[in-house]
């Protein structure tokens, strides 16, 4: 999957785009990357950049997002 990953490294912002698995490698592949020397990294944030399935769909129960379910009353 492809990420954008923002940090800040020695007060300068800056953006990597980044192929991983998932988002903790990302940083971590980041990181690696740019987290040495004389500055401090700093993991901003993370987005996913690939768009997702038209079916996907939340692991909840509607019932439990508080949406309609489909069960029979009575």
């Amino acid at each position: 999957m492809h990420y954008e990953v923002s940090y800040q490294v020695a007060g300068e912002q800056r953006v990597e785009h980044i192929d991983a698995n998932d988002a903790a490698s990302a940083a971590q592949r980041v990181q690696a990357l740019h987290g040495h020397g004389d500055g401090m990294f700093e993991l901003i944030s993370i987005q996913l950049m690939d768009e997702l399935p038209a079916d996907h769909h939340s692991t909840l129960p509607a019932s439990q997002l508080g949406g309609p379910t489909n069960s029979p009353q009575g």
